[in-house]
């Protein structure tokens, strides 16, 4: 009887397991085709590739391939964008390297590589959910899971709206994440401590920052765990496994963080990264655009009652993806901008995850009813119907090339790359990304000024500040930088400037002839400037007549471009003979170590005959007293609205232009102590306050009222003169500059300069390679050289320092995979 029983359980559990097997042959077959399909509508969509930051990665790619298949398998320098930059260093490898295996297999073909590409993530997000379902005893809802997780609106956002490639390849490992850890919570099995380690390290290699966000939500996820089932060792040991996935992939993160991407994930760009969940919830909202992040009302709405009604097992994922939706909001950023390193929350970014976590608690709410749950299901496949247009486009079959060489007729680009013999600098705002990739990729290579992923380039505040003159109208500074640079050609896009005068287009022209640049051509809002005088490679050799010394520096050159902008605002860490050189001196946001030596060498300084312009709201706190005070005058603070008082001066009453229109509140400092008073204003009842004056020589001179900061916003030319005559120096003034002829190689481990002169400015970024090379150094993110030849290495940086950190992880992952026990509870599975 009992061999019977036995038969017949092989039996059923044979045939259970050729249903299985069916299904996952059929449901892989079913991923292919929808593969296929969605490659096929791609192709004809007349928008490919589509995304905003999709041409980046498509440059990085071709660059793998080119590189790879000249036998540099590692092409960490790209001297076509950003003055050259480390392009695989500060952003991951892992989906470029994919990207150009893909382009080999399609013989070269980048556009046929990206179709491929395309097809293997739509295959490769959906198998994992096929292992997951087959894992956790729910084969056909993670069969269904699988098809329909490309599809979900904000993935297909993130690979066809936002062009973020290494973010849609990620997705093809975040549910195993998910995952592992769930099951590691439950079950504490050593395969899935590996498996979180070794799926975070994958994710760490598409995006690092958003795995550190990822890092983030494991975190409460955990949290919320342990609230719910109180077991505190197992969730410690997962985040454990998490962090050895960080120290595993040392060989590649320790060059990223040592190096230090200069502004990504700035608090500046945070409130761009919140939405009202109004529009994130509404599924009508999707009918007038697709172009914005999308959670989904039915995953929302799943998530609550997850929350509220599910077992132990699913209730911490439904209720960290509830929490982490709420968090999008725009209502709840500025707590989340007050919290220490609140910046870095681009909650936006997490919807996906919060996606994955609802996914994941589904399939562990095993006592949901099965009309409800095919309810949950079909309503989040009608959810995914809108967004399927980013597939399939306008259907025009327009191909890229075609399409891109189009869009540039009437810009006069292909007249810039075809005179340019050194670099070329393109001031057009807003399609910044495909411009960079047709200068470079299509049609011949053209070096440039900018590029796209300006986070990772050490010239990102040098090109900011570009960009910030074109807007702003300061173009004196514009193409006298763009000299610097090292920019032979300026292709300019009249419409960036923000407030043109009438007069505009003469000023630019003015600017362009003052410094060198010669008008070429027109055609509509572009106007084509040349330095035809420049020699085929050159650098620069400039001596500035002022330096401005402290973190704003940059608003006085911009409209002062004779000011020598500096990276270190600390006075006591520039000497005597450095600054003796300089006509004026500039202290704007300045700091100091030791107050009495700072006053002690300004006061040298003005006594050797050099003028020196002191910020009064930009004079730093005294650490003892907690009183700005320098030079013995005192800074107190000051409110006007809307603008100015009369400005009683020397010369007679200032009648100021209001404020900006967005600043009618100004916050400054007036002035006690001065020596010599140039200014005050009368602020009622009699009171009189100073703003301008002398105070320890006639050559120190201070400025309140922030009047600098002032005239940068409204270019008032009463201010701007009394600023000129304060500083000795006019506005149009510019630095003497130089170019030198010089040589130069680029090999795969070096690039070799030579140069005739002494401290030439190579217009190359300097990077933390050149760190020990003898005769070169760093001034204001750009490499000066000395006389002779240089050999500028492109070694892979801290490379051993990275198989150190690369090597503990290896070595902790083996010991504390091994060293755990498993859970005391019954049952293992996710069951």
């Amino acid at each position: 009887m009992t061999g019977r029983e036995e038969t017949t359980a092989e039996k059923n559990d044979q045939h259970l397991r050729g249903k299985r097997i069916a299904l996952g042959v059929v449901a892989t077959a079913v991923y292919v085709l929808a593969a296929v399909v969605v490659v096929c509508l791609v192709h004809n969509s007349g928008t490919y590739p589509a995304g905003s930051d999709t041409m980046y990665h498509i440059h990085r790619a071709e660059l793998v391939y080119s590189s790879v298949c000249a036998g540099n398998w590692w092409p960490g320098y790209d001297p076509t964008w950003y003055n050259g930059v480390e392009i695989l260093r500060y952003w991951p490898p892992l989906a470029p390297y994919l990207m150009a295996a893909c382009q080999a297999i399609a013989q070269g073909d980048i556009w046929a590589g990206y179709l491929l590409f395309v097809g293997i993530l739509v295959v490769g997000s959906s198998i994992p959910w096929l292992y997951i379902g087959y894992k956790m005893d729910r084969p056909w809802l993670g069969a269904f899971l699988g098809l329909v997780w490309f599809f979900l609106p904000n993935n297909l956002y993130q690979l066809f709206a936002e062009g973020n490639v290494p973010r849609a390849l990620s997705m093809c490992f975040l549910p195993l994440y998910a995952y592992n850890v769930a099951a590691f919570l439950r079950g504490e099995k050593r395969v899935n401590f590996a498996g979180i380690s070794v799926c975070f390290s994958l994710m760490v290699l598409c995006h690092l920052g958003y795995a550190g966000m990822l890092a983030l939500a494991t975190l409460l996820f955990v949290l919320i765990y342990c609230l719910v089932n109180r077991r505190v060792r197992v969730a410690l040991r997962a985040v454990l496994a998490m962090l050895l996935g960080f120290l595993l992939v040392g060989v590649w993160l320790v060059p990223s963080l040592f190096g230090g991407i200069s502004n990504i994930d700035s608090s500046t760009t945070m409130k761009s990264f919140f939405q009202s969940l109004g529009v994130s919830l509404n599924p009508l909202e999707r009918l007038r655009t697709t172009l914005v992040p999308y959670i989904g009302l039915p995953g929302f709405v799943l998530a609550v009652t997850g929350a509220l009604f599910s077992n132990r097992k699913a209730a911490p994922g439904f209720i960290t993806a509830a929490i982490t939706c709420v968090l999008t909001s725009t209502a709840v950023m500025p707590f989340l901008a007050a919290l220490p390193g609140g910046g870095l929350l681009w909650m936006m970014r997490f919807i996906s995850i919060a996606l994955c976590l609802i996914l994941i608690s589904l399939l562990q709410w095993r006592r949901l009813k099965t009309p409800i749950l095919v309810t949950f299901c079909a309503l989040i496949v009608l959810d995914c119907v809108p967004s399927l247009s980013l597939i399939y486009g306008d259907r025009s079959g327009v191909q890229p090339v075609e399409r891109l060489s189009q869009q540039q007729k009437g810009t006069l680009v292909e007249e810039a790359k075809s005179i340019t013999t050194q670099r070329l600098c393109v001031l057009q705002e807003g399609s910044g990304v495909i411009d960079a990739y047709v200068l470079t990729n299509l049609g011949g290579t053209t070096n440039q000024v900018f590029g796209a992923g300006w986070e990772a380039s050490t010239t990102s505040r040098n090109i900011l500040l570009l960009n910030r003159a074109s807007n702003e109208g300061d173009f004196l500074y514009m193409f006298d930088r763009a000299k610097e640079l090292g920019a032979d050609t300026v292709l300019m896009n009249t419409d960036v400037v923000e407030n043109p005068e009438p007069d505009m287009v003469e000023q630019l022209d003015e600017c362009a002839e003052k410094t060198g640049y010669k008008l070429v051509n027109t055609s509509g809002i572009y106007r084509l400037y040349h330095l035809s005088a420049a020699p085929e490679t050159f650098g620069v050799k400039t001596q500035y007549p002022a330096i401005a010394i402290g973190k704003n520096s940059d608003t006085i050159a911009l409209s002062y471009p004779a000011f020598k902008q500096t990276a270190d605002p600390n006075l006591n860490h520039y000497t005597f003979d450095e600054l003796s050189r300089y006509h004026v001196i500039y202290l704007t946001g300045f700091t100091y170590d030791d107050q009495q030596a700072a006053e002690d060498l300004i006061l040298q300084l003005a006594n050797s005959g050099v003028r020196v312009v002191v910020s009064a709201d930009g004079i730093p706190e005294n650490k003892n007293s907690h009183d700005r005070i320098f030079l013995g005058v005192r800074c107190n603070t000051v409110r006007f609205n809307n603008g100015y008082p009369d400005l009683h001066t020397k010369d007679g009453i200032l009648d100021t232009d209001l404020f900006p229109s967005d600043m009618t509140t100004w916050n400054t400092v007036y002035l006690e102590g001065l020596d010599d008073p140039w200014g005050y204003a009368d602020l009622g009842d009699g009171t009189h306050v100073d703003f301008m004056g002398t105070a320890g020589s006639d050559n120190i001179v201070f400025v309140g009222f922030n009047l600098t900061y002032y005239y940068s916003l409204t270019h008032d030319e009463s201010v701007g003169g009394l600023l000129s005559q304060a500083m000795d120096l006019d506005s149009g003034e510019l630095p003497e500059r130089e170019l030198v002829p010089l040589a130069l190689s680029y090999g795969p481990n070096a690039i070799t300069v030579t140069s005739p002169e002494d401290n030439v400015n190579t217009t190359l970024a300097y990077h933390d390679l050149f760190d020990d090379v003898p005769g070169a150094r760093d001034d204001f993110h750009l490499t000066v050289v000395d006389g002779g030849t240089t050999r500028l290495p492109l070694a892979y940086p801290y490379l051993w320092q990275g198989v150190a950190v690369s090597a503990l992880g290896v070595a902790g992952l083996v010991a504390f995979s091994r060293g755990h026990r498993h859970a005391k509870e019954p049952g293992n599975e996710l069951a």
